[in-house]
């Protein structure tokens, strides 16, 4: 029982260390974040999100679609 509490605390730790979770005052929602994430705007989708700050916008042709690099 004691490894199943060590090991799950030590999840639940690695997890909280790399992301969070922060108000987006645009969307009006909570969302998760990079811990060092900013908020940036994708016009091609009229959408504000939090993304690292040294991520850039790709477009994806595929998909179709423009999104920030992760």
């Amino acid at each position: 029982m004691k490894k199943y509490l060590i090991v799950s605390y030590v999840v639940l730790l690695s997890v909280s260390a790399t992301a969070d979770i922060k108000y987006n005052p645009y969307s009006n929602g909570w969302e998760r974040s990079p811990s060092d994430g900013i908020l940036k705007y994708n016009p091609y989708d009229n959408d504000w999100s939090y993304e690292r700050p040294n991520s850039t916008l790709e477009y994806n042709p595929y998909n179709n679609t423009w999104g920030y690099s992760r």
